[in-house]
């Protein structure tokens, strides 16, 4: 009797590690699972802090261009290419973010725009009554704006590109040069 069961408490000790194997493999399973979840989870939600820094960058700017009494839609009515950045202490500073500037109070985001004028919307005519005075129209033109948000540590970006008109006193010659470019 004692012969049966010394080989039956050797049996008993494999049995028992191999299940202690396979418990140790499915932990190890388990614990791969859940940090690739915690990586995909961190992604999205990098993803979306990126996409509403670039949304708010775009409402930043359309909000500036909507005030008749900036400079800095001067600028882009005469041509130029208007950049601006977000940052947490200025709204709207003039020019491209440099690499210390941040959109919000982490320090994690940057959000910047920058706009230019594609032309005159297509519908102008100048015998449609847009003509106010003998020195100045009010017309469409078309503005792009292009936002970027991006959290540059982690080296997440997301762009945004919105067309929209605006409506300004033009000079009657340079809306006749720009409607020739166009």
């Amino acid at each position: 009797m004692s012969g049966a069961r010394t080989s039956q408490q050797g049996v008993a000790l494999i049995v028992t590690l191999f299940l202690l194997v396979i418990l140790a493999m499915l932990g190890v399973s388990a614990l791969r699972t859940s940090m690739l979840n915690a990586r995909i989870a961190t992604s999205a939600q990098l993803s979306k802090m990126t996409f509403h820094a670039a949304e708010s960058s775009l409402a930043s700017t359309y909000t500036e261009m909507l005030n008749t009494d900036s400079l800095i839609l001067l600028d882009l009515l005469d041509g130029g290419e208007v950049r601006l950045c977000q940052e947490a202490a200025v709204a709207n500073n003039p020019g491209a973010c440099s690499q210390q500037a941040r959109f919000d109070s982490r320090g994690l985001l940057q959000a910047q725009s920058r706009t230019v004028q594609l032309g005159i919307a297509q519908d102008f005519s100048l015998l449609e009554g847009a003509q106010l005075n003998g020195q100045q129209l009010l017309v469409h033109h078309r503005l792009e704006a292009t936002a970027e948000g991006a959290a540059p540590d982690l080296g997440v970006e997301a762009y945004h590109v919105q067309e929209f008109h605006l409506k300004a006193m033009t000079d009657p010659g340079t809306l006749i040069a720009q409607t020739k470019n166009n």
